[in-house]
């Protein structure tokens, strides 16, 4: 079945969706086999919200009744091409007219799109963002519960993004989303590498595997322009893996044969600096974002901009004034007391990053880190992320992030597998209660560093989501001090 049979129906439809929560009255509703009893309540919700058509994948549960004169089922069996054939055709294809940003890598998408479209904002220019803190035009935002939403919900924004006339769009890409071809008929016009480091391991099964989703972007994907950030051990696959029609970038900080060069970098506890050497210029930036990740994470926004044929110069004074981004790095000072950050890292290599870099900000500071892990996750990361934490803290606190339905205390020993026994550490399963107590005993010279949850406002316990934010407790501890 083409397109072309089908176009007459779509053409007498009020909207689409794959999510039967979205179906109203006059929809047409996708539906990919879930293989479960869940397949069957997808439909009977969607025929309950007044869906007109319900494209499905195999075959329909025995017990809904297809002779049902008000609706149309149609059964795709190619569903994933036939589903991407179907959203370009009803929302126009909105992509084909856009300039589209493509971040992927383990850590950093968050940081990268949102400062491409705070840069965008600064020089007068209204840009849509899709990631993990949300979607919209920004900086408004709604949250989505996904990085990378569905290929028919991105449509959408981007058809609504259209309306508005904007052109410039940045979408964070996991792996989880290219496996799933939730990008697949996207138009994209500069992907962007970050790093490749330990995660999702329970999804992936190894290192290998989760390489080659990554790269799948640079890869399968007709990119105009690709900038790869060099100092990963994964960066030379993934560069000699792209096409030799797309343009590339290499970005570093450690080797001068590279387009872009990193130089002269500097740590303070207002910030830091560095210099940018291209073939589009020379400049230093000067920012009072925190850690040494920023650099490489501000380094390939101002190369994907560059390329894109934005000035150097308009870029280097955008980033003057970058802030934080909401619940990465974001810093709380309180009166005559310690110094506090909150990080979203929950991967080893991400809380690798953020002590060691928050080491170079304030070396005469002692480290307390408190964070957990989050359960029915991967596992495997626990120990690890207890020996890193164990290396750079002088003090460990350890406490519930999402446990789930997994076993609170089987989680934080697990972490406590990599932590030596000699060690400062003190375990505060209730979260709120770990944060208040450990500021409550540090003074000036501590530092004082809560990871793993980030902006998030929710904390799942058991099945349950619990209104809770770090970054609220934190305003608490402020506004009690």
């Amino acid at each position: 079945m083409s397109i072309s049979d089908i176009s007459y129906i779509l053409d007498d439809v009020d909207g689409l969706s794959d999510d039967s929560r979205d179906i109203k009255k006059n929809f047409a509703f996708l539906l990919k086999d879930t293989k479960d009893n869940k397949y069957r309540n997808y439909i009977t919700t969607a025929i309950n919200s007044g869906a007109k058509v319900i494209f499905y994948e195999n075959t329909l549960p025995s017990n809904i009744d297809k002779t049902n004169s008000d609706i149309l089922f149609i059964p795709l069996d190619s569903f994933s091409k036939q589903l991407t054939d179907i959203v370009n055709y009803f929302y126009k294809d909105p992509s084909r007219r856009m300039n589209i940003y493509a971040v992927t890598g383990t850590n950093g998408k968050t940081a990268i799109v949102n400062f491409i479209c705070e840069i965008f904002k600064n020089l007068g220019i209204k840009s849509g963002i899709i990631g993990t803190i949300g979607a919209g035009i920004y900086p408004v935002v709604k949250e989505t519960g996904y990085t990378t939403p569905t290929y028919t919900y991105i449509n959408k924004l981007l058809s609504d993004f259209r309306k508005d006339n904007i052109e410039n769009i940045a979408i964070e890409v996991s792996s989880h989303a290219l496996k799933q071809g939730r990008v697949r008929g996207l138009n994209i016009s500069t992907a962007i590498f970050t790093n490749i480091t330990h995660d999702h391991l329970d999804y992936h099964n190894n290192m290998d595997k989760y390489y080659s989703e990554k790269l799948k972007l640079f890869r399968e994907y007709n990119i105009k322009n690709a900038i790869i950030n060099m100092d990963n051990e994964y960066s030379k696959r993934i560069s000699d893996g792209i096409d030799k029609k797309t343009n590339k970038i290499l970005v570093s900080q450690k080797t001068k044969s590279v387009d872009v060069y990193i130089s002269n970098i500097a740590f303070s506890n207002k910030g830091l600096s560095f210099n940018f050497e291209s073939s589009w210029g020379s400049s230093q930036i000067i920012t009072n974002l925190y850690g040494k990740f920023n650099i490489e994470n501000l380094s390939l926004v101002i190369s994907a901009l560059c390329q894109n044929g934005f000035n150097l110069k308009d870029i280097a004074d955008c980033i003057n004034s970058l802030g934080p981004i909401i619940g990465r790095m974001t810093k709380y000072e309180l009166p005559e007391d310690s110094t506090v950050f909150i990080d979203y890292a929950h991967t080893p290599d991400a809380i690798k990053n953020v002590l060691s870099s928050l080491k170079l900000h304030f070396p005469e500071k002692k480290i307390t880190t408190v964070f957990g892990c989050g359960g029915e996750r991967d596992i495997s990361k626990r120990k690890i992320m207890g020996e890193i934490a164990n290396k750079m803290s002088d003090k460990i606190v350890l406490t519930n992030d999402n446990p789930r339905n997994e076993n609170e205390d089987k989680i934080i020993n697990d972490i406590r597998l990599g932590i030596n026994k000699k060690k400062d550490l003190q375990i505060i399963k209730d979260r709120a209660v770990a944060i208040k107590e450990t500021i409550s005993k540090a003074n000036k010279d501590d530092l004082v560093i809560i990871l793993g949850k980030g902006h998030e406002k929710v904390q799942i316990l058991g099945d349950k989501k619990i209104i809770y934010s770090d970054m609220e407790t934190m305003e608490q501890v402020i506004s009690s001090s």
